[in-house]
């Protein structure tokens, strides 16, 4: 018999709240990702990706609807973002590309580290950062792979980072299947749906 991540069954529960009350942005889910295609992109980052996020990508390859080549920004600005903070989910070859070009702009680390090991507090951007997700600014939640670390946080392209948002990734997709079954507030962001659409509404 089959076990069930922490992470598949939160998604199960998001999946199908999705399927019922925001079909349009559940049909913007790509198909799995080939544990082939996961291993190649692992390669070419020259790390693994964390295994909650492996799991993730092995239900969907992220979100359609995305720019040629990259995998990340919603065409137009205007399409169904899954995520809160109007984040969509980076396919496998959107996570390669994102993280490439935030390394090759920031450098190996921003801390002033020599070491990209180091577990500084603070870095504009680290290269065991993972990107898995993205909004139409530029900005990106990741994976932090740095050791004792694993938690979900969030990086601005122009303003201060926020390290941690969720302990993990099955933390943070568990607080999202949670938020939209019990239509609660997850930080600032509350989830609406018009016309199949899920919109994560900023809270006045």
């Amino acid at each position: 018999m089959s076990v069930t991540s922490p992470v598949e069954e939160s998604w199960a529960r998001f999946e199908a709240w999705l399927i019922n009350h925001a079909p349009v942005t559940h049909a913007t889910l790509r198909a799995p990702a080939e544990s082939k295609h996961i291993a190649a992109a692992e390669e070419r980052i020259g790390m693994a990706f964390p295994s909650d996020l492996v799991t993730l990508l092995s239900l969907h390859d992220g979100t359609c609807a995305c720019a040629p080549g990259s995998g990340s920004f919603w065409e137009g600005g205007g399409g169904p973002c899954l995520l809160p903070g109007g984040h969509a989910l980076l396919s496998v070859d959107g996570i390669v590309h994102t993280h490439q070009m935030l390394t090759g702009i920031h450098g190996a680390n921003d801390d002033g580290d020599e070491d990209p090991d180091a577990d500084a507090e603070f870095v504009f951007w680290h290269p065991l950062w993972v990107p898995f997700a993205e909004r139409i600014t530029g900005d990106n939640l990741f994976v932090d792979r740095r050791p004792t670390r694993g938690a979900v946080g969030e990086f601005w392209h122009d303003d201060v980072n926020i390290p941690e948002l969720w302990p993990s990734l099955a933390a943070m997709i568990a607080d999202i299947a949670d938020a939209v079954e019990r239509a609660r507030d997850i930080r600032y962001y509350r989830p609406q749906v018009r016309a199949g659409v899920l919109h994560w509404e900023i809270v006045s």
